[in-house]
């Protein structure tokens, strides 16, 4: 990895990575919008794209199964600028309900893309059914 691009957390200044969906529960089938906020740290111009990966979550350190892969169209990012991919991702069920996500950035150097960081967090959000329950109260009466 040659520095160019910085995965950042825009609430926590230098960080350097991004934070999606804060472990939000969702239901299955839920369109939600996943954000990367990504900061040029080149000299010049970039042309840039990122892909998304997400996963079922595991009861390892690693990821489960690939769920969906994502790529975004690219986007010329001056230097110390920064631009957001956003990705629109309906939410899968699976056998386990927690998400792990995945984030590739690219960059064209002239005649190929080049890889030039990847980042993977776990457990960024769930896709649980509708839980139902329900809490009878005490009847009341009163005279007609």
């Amino acid at each position: 990895m040659n520095g160019i691009i910085l995965l950042q957390d825009p609430l926590v200044a230098g960080y350097g990575r991004w934070q999606v969906l804060g472990g939000g529960t969702f239901p299955p089938n839920t369109n939600i919008q996943i954000a990367c906020p990504i900061t040029s740290l080149s000299t010049g111009n970039a042309r840039v794209k990122v892909k998304l990966l997400i996963y079922e979550g595991s009861i390892w350190a690693t990821h489960g199964t690939k769920l969906k892969e994502y790529i975004s169209a690219e986007k010329t990012i001056a230097p110390g600028a920064s631009a957001s991919f956003v990705f629109s991702h309906t939410t899968i069920e699976g056998t386990i309900d927690r998400r792990d996500v995945g984030v590739e950035v690219q960059y064209w150097n002239g005649s190929t893309w080049v890889t030039d960081g990847t980042e993977e967090w776990d457990d960024l959000y769930y896709v649980r059914p509708t839980e139902y329950s329900f809490e009878i109260g005490t009847p009341t009466i009163n005279q007609s």
